[in-house]
């Protein structure tokens, strides 16, 4: 019995099911962040929720897309469309913003960095 060629492997499936995870709980970060929920807040000291309740709104928008493209096409993957493929580089390229933001334009970040110089 001959194997089929175009039938994924187990390590297809098992990456596959861990990126979704993955991206699952970003889904549910960004909902907590964007909703202020409880959960989110006791996790955090009032001037740590004060820079992230602060961060401007296209840095948000950043990680929304970055969160749901990527829970898209991991459901994508599952279905083994061609499409996944653009949806994960539409959320790498909001990840490489909301990183940009947070690694040299946020205010906090600069301040600090220029203590530790």
């Amino acid at each position: 019995m001959s194997k089929n060629p175009n039938k994924p492997s187990i390590a297809f499936w098992i990456i596959a099911i861990i990126g979704f995870l993955w991206n699952a709980m970003g889904v549910d970060g960004y909902l907590n962040q964007a909703y202020q929920t409880e959960r989110f807040k006791s996790m955090y000291s009032k001037e740590q929720l004060d820079i992230i309740f602060n961060v401007p709104s296209w840095v948000m928008a950043a990680f929304a897309i970055a969160v749901f493209s990527s829970v898209i096409a991991c459901i994508l993957l599952f279905f083994k469309k061609k499409l996944a493929k653009t949806f994960f580089l539409i959320g790498l390229i909001a990840v490489i913003i909301q990183t940009t933001y947070n690694l040299f334009i946020n205010p906090v970040v600069c301040i600090l960095r220029n203590e530790f110089v």
